[in-house]
């Protein structure tokens, strides 16, 4: 099987996996599936069905192929979206400059950018925020003022902003701080192999010591004295190279200019739901669609049952406790099924 049908099949399995499919593997080019009454009704097969894959699909199978129609069906599983409107619009972007110190064996000092869309809560990346700011800079002092019956997003409470903030923001710093972390971690490992080393070689020698005395209750005790002292060393090297980061907010800027509106209609099922994207003419691209719940910098996106909200497949991952997927946007505290803290 050449590796487009190959990669054909892999997504076909997960994709229906996800959505409550029982699917088993029929040697190397099929898969045979128990689908629930939704993938049923969606994908329009019975409740058992057999999906070969390639120029040669097993006996009993229905052949699945990137040139039938059976992308768009898999598509009204994953969602999809129609284009409804582009239009002239105004949104409020937040540039925000974060100052942070990481603190350990030593000192780490750094500053990242991020930008909000507050139409829809996009985040602009560090270089987009960069560039952005340089090209208002760059637009020659000229102001465009927002006519009178421009409607310009609501403002955002504190509580949303930070909630934001919380979310996106840790994975920004991690990426920030990697190499400075790979380096405390090469260092840690190499202490710790030091002091293994050492106390192993002090066992060792205890033990060879032990076989010429017949002193058991004395040598026992020796050697819990070893052990102690050992797990305390590695402790004070835990504590040594731990991270701590502080992170405080340096400046915050707003900027309210004219965009180019997408209006898009989600359509996963038999639900429906606006989203609007913009095009900002500055930066001359269109908004990444944000996950609704961590704000990540992955791309990745899928649209939830319920209130089809776009997240990305973390955020609609298993729960720890049942193992059941559920959308961490729309249940941000705790899992629907079983009640299991959320993560």
């Amino acid at each position: 099987m050449i590796e487009t049908a190959t990669r054909f099949r892999d997504f076909t399995s997960e994709l229906l996996q996800r959505e409550g499919a029982l699917v088993e593997r029929l040697g190397p080019d099929g898969l045979e599936v128990i689908a629930p009454p939704h993938v049923q009704q969606t994908l329009r097969i019975s409740e058992l069905a057999r999906f070969g894959f390639g120029s040669d699909p097993p006996k009993g199978t229905q052949r699945l192929s990137l040139e039938s129609d059976w992308l768009e069906r898999l598509g009204q599983l994953l969602g999809v979206y129609d284009l409804t409107r582009v239009g002239s619009a105004w949104t409020r972007y937040f540039i925000l400059l974060f100052r942070y110190t990481a603190f350990s064996d030593e000192e780490r000092d750094g500053m990242i950018k991020l930008g909000l869309n507050t139409a829809n809560g996009a985040v602009l990346e560090e270089t987009a925020a960069s560039d952005l700011l340089n090209a208002v800079a760059a637009a020659d002092g000229n102001q465009h003022v927002p006519p009178p019956d421009a409607e310009l997003p609501p403002s955002w409470t504190d509580e949303r902003l930070n909630i934001w903030i919380r979310r996106a923001l840790p994975e920004r710093i991690d990426l920030h701080l990697a190499p400075f972390v790979t380096g405390l971690q090469r260092r840690l490992d190499r202490d710790l192999a030091r002091v293994h080393g050492y106390y192993d070689d002090l066992r060792q020698e205890h033990l060879s010591r032990l076989q010429k005395r017949n002193d058991q209750a004395r040598d026992g005790l020796q050697l819990e004295a070893i052990n102690r002292e050992y797990w305390a060393k590695i402790e004070d090297l835990r504590q040594k190279y731990r991270v701590r980061v502080e992170v405080r907010l340096s400046q915050a800027l707003e900027l309210i200019m004219p965009v180019q509106r997408f209006d898009l209609l989600i359509k996963r099922r038999k639900a429906r739901r606006q989203l609007q994207l913009d095009w900002n003419p500055l930066l001359r691209k269109l908004d990444t669609p944000p996950c609704e719940h961590t704000f990540t910098r992955e791309a990745a996106r899928v649209v939830c049952d319920d209130r089809l909200h776009l997240i990305s497949p973390p955020a609609h991952g298993p729960c720890a406790n049942c193992q059941k997927p559920y959308c961490r946007a729309c249940h941000p505290r705790k899992c629907p099924k079983c009640d299991h803290a959320t993560d």
